[in-house]
């Protein structure tokens, strides 16, 4: 009859030991089973953000801002006065009505000074209706490649005492450009004896003498986006500004893109 305890406390250790083990196979098992869904969660996350930072840095490889151009005081001024008009051409109208005023003739006067022209009120006439009907349009960008060949002009014409497009090395307006990079459609603007900003503006968009008004309408031009700048002073036209002018560039330092 003593021996019934003992066992019966034997079975009953046995009994719980084995309720023990299953017990901590159970937490076990669990513990196996959260673990990896949380190293799931973070890898699926990572590559999101990952993709996200890649597509930013790469949406545009050789796409960054067009380098600015290095102009001087006057040629950033005629850079000012050319976009002013071209924000707000018929306000700019206005400028171009008080010049008509001053007419006589064939003649105009202009921050003091007397000028003869070839055709007379006409081309003033003209321009006035046209900024008048035309809507506000983009500012032109100076770049750093377009003014370059602007100023490799403007000193063969400074130190030949030349004028016109043509450079002593024979190069038209678009190999000067071709030099720094690449562009699609290339035109150059030239004015003489024009000492102000205003004036080398004024002075391109009446465009005196050229029948077919090229200078005026790279101004104005819609498809035109970007200008190289240069000023100069020789003995057979004095003072003088080049315009280069282009719809596209790409620079070749840098490969740097402007559309």
């Amino acid at each position: 009859m003593k021996r019934l305890p003992l066992i019966f406390m034997l079975l009953v250790l046995c009994i719980t030991q084995v309720f023990t083990q299953t017990k901590t196979k159970t937490v076990a098992n669990k513990t196996k089973v959260t673990t990896p869904k949380e190293a799931i969660t973070k890898p699926t996350s990572t590559p999101v953000n990952s993709n996200s930072v890649s597509t930013a840095t790469t949406a545009k490889p050789n796409i960054s801002a067009a380098v600015p151009a290095d102009l001087t005081g006057l040629e950033a001024e005629i850079l000012a006065e050319i976009n002013k008009m071209r924000k707000n051409p018929a306000e700019y109208a206005k400028i171009i009505e008080d010049y008509l005023k001053t007419n006589s003739g064939k003649s105009f006067k202009f921050e003091g000074m007397e000028y003869e022209t070839n055709e007379g009120k006409t081309p003033v006439e003209e321009l006035i209706a046209t900024l008048k009907q035309t809507p506000s349009l983009p500012e032109f960008k100076a770049l750093d490649g377009l003014t370059k060949a602007a100023k490799d002009h403007a000193q063969d014409l400074a130190k030949n005492n030349l004028s016109g497009h043509r450079g002593t090395d024979q190069s038209l307006p678009d190999e000067r450009v071709a030099r720094y990079g690449t562009a699609f459609q290339v035109n150059e603007n030239i004015s003489y004896y024009t000492k102000t900003a205003r004036r080398v503006v004024m002075t391109m968009l009446i465009d005196d003498g050229n029948s077919n008004r090229n200078h005026r309408k790279n101004l104005l031009s819609t498809n035109l986006k970007f200008v190289g700048i240069a000023t100069g002073v020789n003995k057979t036209v004095e003072n003088f500004c080049i315009i280069v002018l282009a719809d596209t560039f790409v620079d070749k330092k840098g490969g740097i893109r402007s559309f």
